[in-house]
This record gives C-alpha cells, sequence and structure tokens, in this order.
C-alpha cells in the first residue's frame, strides 16, 4: 500500500537516532504518538505460571519438535536457530499445545542440538 510520501536516500553511513530525533521526525510527518507508544512492557499478561499442559498434544507440535532432530540449524547459525526454537516451544506451551513429558523432550532436542 502506497502513501504516496516521497522516499530518498542518500550515500553514507547514518547513524543511530537518539528516540527525541525519532519522535521529531515522526511528528514532522504528521504521525501522532499513540497512547500504547509509551507502555513500558513490564506487565505481564500471561504468567507462565499459570500455563497449563495437555493431555493430547497438537500434531504440529510432535512434527516440529522431530523435526529438530534432523534439522541443522548452522544454515542460520546456531543462536539464532536455538532463539527460534525456544521461542516456537515456549508458544507452544502457551497455547496448550504440549503434554509435560513433550515440553521436556523438546528441551532435550534443543539441548542436544546446540552441544
Amino acid at each position: 500500500m502506497s502513501t504516496g510520501a516521497p522516499v530518498t536516500c542518500a550515500p553514507g553511513c547514518g547513524g543511530p537516532l537518539e528516540v527525541p530525533a525519532v519522535d521529531e521526525l515522526l511528528t514532522e510527518f504528521g504521525i501522532d504518538e499513540e497512547p500504547c507508544d509509551t507502555e513500558t512492557g513490564d506487565t505481564v499478561r500471561s504468567a507462565p505460571t499459570e500455563w497449563a499442559y495437555t493431555d493430547v498434544p497438537c500434531a504440529y507440535v510432535v512434527a516440529m519438535i522431530d523435526g529438530w532432530k534432523t534439522d541443522d540449524p548452522s544454515a542460520s547459525g546456531r543462536h539464532p536457530s536455538l532463539q527460534d526454537r525456544a521461542v516456537r516451544l515456549t508458544a507452544a506451551h502457551r497455547r496448550g499445545c504440549l503434554t509435560e513429558q513433550l515440553h521436556d523432550q523438546g528441551r532435550r532436542v534443543l539441548a542436544a542440538t546446540m552441544r
């Protein structure tokens, strides 16, 4: 979707912008601050201690963890791969797609893969 605003670029290294400079530029272009822009992100929306396990895991999650056993994490880098998989495992737990046993298996597969 195009807003019709011209975009230009110039050669050079550029540099980091401080938050006030970003705010100034956004304001200059008519992009107003939204109430959620100042949220700190420290509100707990779903405490992990309240997440439940299921008796029957989601088939997708079973296949996902099985696939990790043969995937090569070096293709995207060990750390990014581990982070991606850990987030997926955590999301599966949050959504109630894991048995406790499958969750443990997922963690063991990740640990073994990263060794």
